[in-house]
């Protein structure tokens, strides 16, 4: 269940609600939305790797206020419609207020986007705002083959997982092609499938003690440097995570005075957007998550601060290699929330696993 509000500081607030079947517990998963200002009529152009994407449904709704979405209100729908051959779609003026525009493609996670319509614009005016579909960045291969196996981050880590139900969806017609059922191994495969987008939508069997459902972009590519899938598969409030396996040893433990960091990839060039988790680091599954959070457009996170103890930080993000850090935190008093950031280096996942992720304390900002 996806709701937004505008906070007191005149930012939208996205919020992310899932209840998990594991003792019934409500998490929320909360990161900030692009802001734009327009007036008058304007144009959405979804884009799929950069290029133009038609027959994708995009939906505007009227944010409630902080208070209104205290009391139960969500979003009010305002218009919706489907791109064009070149992946656009109009809409006219609206009257003054705060509004969600967001990508409902019912397949695949979507973009979304702040949209204030006021006399006194106070962010980037624009008349074409422009959203991803997919969110995450697809996994290429050149077969739709591998296995499945639980991720850390739940209680069937580093298991196989047998008797999965899958089904292959093409991408920009949401047409189910193909189902498929994982062996005792967890191993599946789908044979010969053309290049192109697609998801491979996962369903958990009935015997199975949790629910790692959801939907995972893929590109066929016959020049990808991998040829099957590796996935490591877990459960979260935000939904289903999920990454490239890779066997690399555990990372030490660190000692931080605050739980900030930049995640970067092998060239050194920022990772917006990935997803970044603290967690109890003597308790598993989703119920030992205490806070979570996304980097910006800078690659940069803060946590808010926390009781000192042992910790383990999770990083995932789609297409690199997950990063589980155990971090040992002690926060001298009245210091800054960030006196130190940790940088961390996420490999790309299909670099044919020539390397495990990294760490490192930079010094006092």
């Amino acid at each position: 269940m996806i709701h937004s509000w505008r906070d007191t500081a005149g930012r939208t607030v996205l919020v992310v609600v899932g209840i998990l079947s594991s003792g019934g517990l409500l998490h929320a998963c909360v990161w900030g939305l692009p802001e734009y200002s327009v007036s008058g009529p304007f144009r959405v152009l979804v884009l799929d790797r950069g290029h133009p994407v038609s027959g994708i449904q995009v939906m505007l709704s009227l944010e409630p206020s902080e208070a209104e979405f205290s009391n139960g209100t969500s979003e009010r729908f305002v218009s919706s419609g489907v791109t064009d051959s070149r992946g656009v779609i109009r809409f006219s003026a609206l009257p003054f207020g705060s509004y969600v525009i967001s990508v409902k493609h019912g397949i695949g996670d979507g973009d979304s986007a702040s949209l204030l319509v006021s006399s006194q614009p106070t962010h980037p005016q624009v008349d074409v705002v422009r959203l991803k579909w997919p969110f995450e960045k697809p996994l290429k291969t050149r077969t739709v083959s591998g296995r499945l196996i639980g991720g850390s981050y739940n209680v069937e880590a580093g298991k196989s997982q047998p008797l999965m139900d899958l089904s292959l969806i093409d991408g920009p017609s949401t047409t189910e092609i193909l189902n498929a059922q994982t062996d005792h191994l967890g191993n599946f495969d789908f044979g010969n499938v053309s290049p192109g987008l697609y998801f491979l939508r996962i369903r958990t069997a009935p015997n199975q003690a949790w629910t790692p459902e959801g939907d995972i972009p893929i590109e066929v590519n016959a020049t990808a440097s991998t040829k099957k899938l590796d996935l490591e598969l877990s459960e979260s409030s935000c939904g289903l995570m999920y990454s490239n396996h890779l066997d690399c040893k555990p990372l030490d433990e660190i000692q931080v005075s605050s739980l900030c960091g930049r995640v970067i990839d092998p060239s050194g060039a920022v990772i917006p957007h990935a997803t970044v988790f603290l967690r109890e680091s003597d308790r598993e599954g989703d119920a030992s998550v205490l806070l979570n959070t996304r980097s910006n457009n800078s690659g940069d996170f803060a946590l808010a601060p926390v009781a000192d103890g042992r910790y383990l930080l999770l990083i995932k993000s789609t297409g690199f290699t997950s990063a589980r850090i155990p971090v040992h935190l002690i926060a001298p008093r009245n210091t800054p929330q960030c006196v130190e950031s940790l940088h961390i280096m996420m490999p790309v996942a299909e670099a044919g696993g020539s390397s495990c992720p990294s760490v490192s304390v930079e010094g006092k900002n």
